[in-house]
Protein backbone atom coordinates (compact mmCIF):
# COMPACT_ATOMS: atom_id res chain seq x y z
CA UNK A 1 0.00 0.00 0.00
CA UNK A 2 2.13 2.81 -1.30
CA UNK A 3 -0.64 5.32 -0.62
CA UNK A 4 -0.60 4.46 3.10
CA UNK A 5 3.17 4.89 3.21
CA UNK A 6 2.82 8.27 1.48
CA UNK A 7 0.21 9.32 4.05
CA UNK A 8 2.55 8.39 6.94
CA UNK A 9 5.71 9.84 5.40
CA UNK A 10 5.22 13.44 6.64
CA UNK A 11 4.84 12.19 10.25
CA UNK A 12 7.35 13.99 12.46
CA UNK A 13 6.82 11.97 15.63
CA UNK A 14 4.41 14.49 17.10
CA UNK A 15 1.68 15.13 14.54
CA UNK A 16 -0.83 12.52 15.65
CA UNK A 17 -3.58 14.25 13.65
CA UNK A 18 -1.78 13.21 10.49
CA UNK A 19 -1.86 9.59 11.61
CA UNK A 20 -5.53 9.83 12.51
CA UNK A 21 -6.26 11.03 9.00
CA UNK A 22 -4.35 8.07 7.56
CA UNK A 23 -6.29 5.73 9.81
CA UNK A 24 -9.62 7.17 8.64
CA UNK A 25 -8.57 6.91 5.02
CA UNK A 26 -7.08 3.40 5.06
CA UNK A 27 -8.27 1.70 8.26
CA UNK A 28 -11.12 -0.23 6.65
CA UNK A 29 -8.96 -1.69 3.88
CA UNK A 30 -8.61 -5.48 4.29
CA UNK A 31 -4.84 -5.16 3.68
CA UNK A 32 -4.38 -2.40 6.29
CA UNK A 33 -2.88 -4.50 9.11
CA UNK A 34 -0.56 -6.35 6.74
CA UNK A 35 0.58 -3.06 5.24
CA UNK A 36 1.33 -1.62 8.68
CA UNK A 37 3.37 -4.68 9.61
CA UNK A 38 5.29 -4.36 6.33
CA UNK A 39 5.96 -0.68 7.01
CA UNK A 40 7.71 -1.52 10.29
CA UNK A 41 10.72 -2.51 8.16
CA UNK A 42 10.76 0.72 6.15
CA UNK A 43 14.07 2.58 6.03
CA UNK A 44 12.60 6.08 6.14
CA UNK A 45 13.10 7.85 9.45
CA UNK A 46 9.60 7.99 10.93
CA UNK A 47 7.65 5.45 8.86
CA UNK A 48 8.10 2.59 11.39
CA UNK A 49 7.05 4.91 14.22
CA UNK A 50 3.93 6.04 12.39
CA UNK A 51 3.06 2.52 11.27
CA UNK A 52 3.52 1.14 14.80
CA UNK A 53 1.36 3.92 16.25
CA UNK A 54 -1.39 3.07 13.74
CA UNK A 55 -1.04 -0.64 14.43
CA UNK A 56 -1.32 -0.05 18.17
CA UNK A 57 -4.42 2.09 17.60
CA UNK A 58 -6.00 -0.61 15.43
CA UNK A 59 -5.37 -3.27 18.08
CA UNK A 60 -6.71 -1.01 20.82
CA UNK A 61 -9.94 -0.52 18.91
CA UNK A 62 -10.42 -4.28 18.63
CA UNK A 63 -8.66 -5.39 15.46
CA UNK A 64 -7.17 -8.85 15.83
CA UNK A 65 -4.13 -10.47 14.31
CA UNK A 66 -4.24 -13.78 12.54
CA UNK A 67 -1.53 -16.26 13.59
CA UNK A 68 0.53 -15.45 10.46
CA UNK A 69 0.21 -11.72 11.17
CA UNK A 70 1.28 -12.30 14.77
CA UNK A 71 4.38 -14.11 13.55
CA UNK A 72 5.17 -11.39 11.01
CA UNK A 73 4.73 -8.72 13.68
CA UNK A 74 6.98 -10.53 16.16
CA UNK A 75 9.66 -10.95 13.51
CA UNK A 76 9.41 -7.28 12.53
CA UNK A 77 9.50 -6.14 16.16
CA UNK A 78 12.83 -7.77 16.97
CA UNK A 79 14.43 -5.80 14.11
CA UNK A 80 13.13 -2.38 15.17
CA UNK A 81 15.77 0.20 15.94
CA UNK A 82 13.69 3.37 16.37
CA UNK A 83 12.71 3.80 20.03
CA UNK A 84 9.17 5.08 19.50
CA UNK A 85 8.29 2.21 17.16
CA UNK A 86 9.64 -0.21 19.77
CA UNK A 87 7.57 1.52 22.45
CA UNK A 88 4.35 1.21 20.42
CA UNK A 89 4.91 -2.49 19.79
CA UNK A 90 5.75 -3.14 23.45
CA UNK A 91 2.54 -1.33 24.42
CA UNK A 92 0.63 -3.43 21.90
CA UNK A 93 1.61 -6.76 23.39
CA UNK A 94 -1.44 -6.77 25.61
CA UNK A 95 -3.64 -6.84 22.50
CA UNK A 96 -2.25 -9.79 20.55
CA UNK A 97 -1.56 -13.44 21.11
CA UNK A 98 2.11 -14.21 20.60
CA UNK A 99 2.71 -17.52 18.86
CA UNK A 100 4.79 -20.00 20.83
CA UNK A 101 7.39 -20.27 18.07
CA UNK A 102 7.98 -16.48 18.21
CA UNK A 103 7.92 -16.05 21.97
CA UNK A 104 11.61 -16.65 22.73
CA UNK A 105 12.82 -14.11 20.18
CA UNK A 106 10.22 -11.57 21.30
CA UNK A 107 11.08 -12.03 24.98
CA UNK A 108 14.76 -11.63 24.12
CA UNK A 109 14.00 -8.40 22.31
CA UNK A 110 11.91 -7.12 25.23
CA UNK A 111 14.83 -7.96 27.51
CA UNK A 112 17.12 -5.86 25.31
CA UNK A 113 14.59 -3.03 25.48
CA UNK A 114 14.96 -3.14 29.28
CA UNK A 115 18.42 -1.60 28.67
CA UNK A 116 17.04 1.35 26.68
CA UNK A 117 18.05 4.86 27.72
CA UNK A 118 14.36 5.77 27.28
CA UNK A 119 12.39 5.25 30.52
CA UNK A 120 9.06 4.58 28.79
CA UNK A 121 10.68 1.88 26.66
CA UNK A 122 12.09 0.25 29.80
CA UNK A 123 8.72 0.50 31.54
CA UNK A 124 6.82 -1.11 28.69
CA UNK A 125 9.52 -3.73 28.11
CA UNK A 126 9.04 -4.79 31.72
CA UNK A 127 5.27 -4.82 31.18
CA UNK A 128 5.71 -6.90 28.02
CA UNK A 129 7.88 -9.46 29.78
CA UNK A 130 5.32 -9.80 32.56
CA UNK A 131 2.51 -10.23 30.03
CA UNK A 132 4.51 -12.83 28.14
CA UNK A 133 5.07 -14.71 31.39
CA UNK A 134 1.28 -14.80 31.69
CA UNK A 135 1.12 -16.54 28.32
CA UNK A 136 4.25 -18.67 28.68
CA UNK A 137 5.42 -19.93 32.08
CA UNK A 138 9.00 -20.25 30.84
CA UNK A 139 9.39 -16.47 31.07
CA UNK A 140 8.37 -16.21 34.73
CA UNK A 141 11.91 -15.85 36.10
CA UNK A 142 12.84 -13.31 33.45
CA UNK A 143 9.66 -11.34 34.15
CA UNK A 144 10.26 -11.39 37.92
CA UNK A 145 13.79 -10.07 37.38
CA UNK A 146 12.52 -7.36 35.02
CA UNK A 147 9.83 -6.39 37.54
CA UNK A 148 12.39 -6.17 40.37
CA UNK A 149 14.64 -4.04 38.15
CA UNK A 150 11.66 -1.83 37.33
CA UNK A 151 10.91 -1.25 40.99
CA UNK A 152 14.51 -0.08 41.46
CA UNK A 153 14.81 1.92 38.22
CA UNK A 154 16.12 5.48 38.50
CA UNK A 155 13.16 6.78 36.48
CA UNK A 156 9.93 7.42 38.36
CA UNK A 157 7.87 6.43 35.31
CA UNK A 158 9.42 2.96 35.28
CA UNK A 159 8.90 2.51 39.03
CA UNK A 160 5.29 3.66 38.68
CA UNK A 161 4.63 1.15 35.88
CA UNK A 162 6.23 -1.60 37.97
CA UNK A 163 3.88 -0.81 40.87
CA UNK A 164 0.87 -1.22 38.53
CA UNK A 165 2.00 -4.66 37.35
CA UNK A 166 1.42 -7.90 39.16
CA UNK A 167 4.56 -9.97 38.64
CA UNK A 168 4.24 -13.67 37.84
CA UNK A 169 3.87 -16.03 40.80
Amino acid sequence: MQALRSAIEPFDGRSITLLGEAEKRFGEDPAYIDALIDLLADDAAMIPSGASWLLKAALERGETLTPPQSTRLARAAVRLSEWSASLHILQSLSYWQVMDEDADALAGWAGQCMESPRPFVRAWAMDALCRMAGQFDRFSDRAKAAHAAGLDDKAASVRARARRITPPE
